[in-house]
């Protein structure tokens, strides 16, 4: 940026990221079809000090300009993850249809926040004036489970069809407890679980009817 020196910059460090997948689909019968799939995303994304900025330096902003050296005011840490799975059974004998299945997520993600030395020293026109200082922070978030579960049914009978389904959905996260580390100004911080955030459930049902009006498919 330019109201930074070169040293006050953020060295961004993108590693590691990867995504794996993974899918399987198989004809148990000439009317039974079978598919499953699963996908990861595990990652991180970091601002760090510059190569040879000491971890002691704190960063300094001449408030008349807006202009920091010595160091970045702010450093972060973002790793997370996610994991996705789902799987499903298809009936099928041309004049009925019948599908069951699910789909289950679960993830994580866990910023920190830093700073040199714990404080941004500011001055106006070269002259200390004031400082703000920081505390480390850590925190964390779950999700649990975002669950569905889905059953959907389709009769076809001549020109008309009918098809009904029934969806269930479920999402639970929650933050786990956890520790902060002491900084500078701060002592050790511990923090209890919180369960629930949120804890939502759902069931939504779908009836659809449609009827072919020449018999040829062309109009509904």
């Amino acid at each position: 940026p330019s109201d930074r020196s070169s040293e006050a910059t953020e060295y961004f460090r993108t590693r590691p990221n990867r995504v794996l997948q993974a899918s399987v689909s198989s004809t148990l019968s000439s009317r039974l079809l079978f598919q499953a799939g699963a996908s990861t995303y595990r990652g991180s994304w970091a601002s760090e000090p510059q190569p040879g900025v000491p971890l002691d330096r704190m960063s300094i902003t001449e408030l008349s300009t807006n202009f920091t050296i010595g160091s970045s005011p702010t450093y972060r840490k973002n790793p997370n993850m996610q994991a996705n799975y789902r799987a499903s059974l298809t009936y099928v004998t041309g004049a009925h249809d019948f599908k069951v299945g699910m789909s289950f997520m679960h993830a994580y993600h866990r910023p920190e926040i830093t700073a040199l030395g714990d404080m941004n020293r500011q001055l106006l026109r070269g002259v200390p004036v004031s400082v703000r200082v920081y505390a480390p922070l850590e925190q964390e978030q779950r999700i649990k489970a975002n669950l569905g579960l889905y059953v959907q049914d389709q009769w076809r009978i001549k020109q008309l069809t009918l098809s009904a389904g029934l969806r269930f959905d479920y999402l639970n996260g929650y933050v786990p407890a956890q520790t902060v580390p002491a900084g500078r100004f701060v002592p050790e911080r511990s923090f209890a679980a919180v369960e629930d955030v949120p804890n939502w459930r759902d069931i939504s049902p779908r009836f659809g009817a449609s009827y072919d009006l020449s018999g040829d498919g062309r109009t509904a």
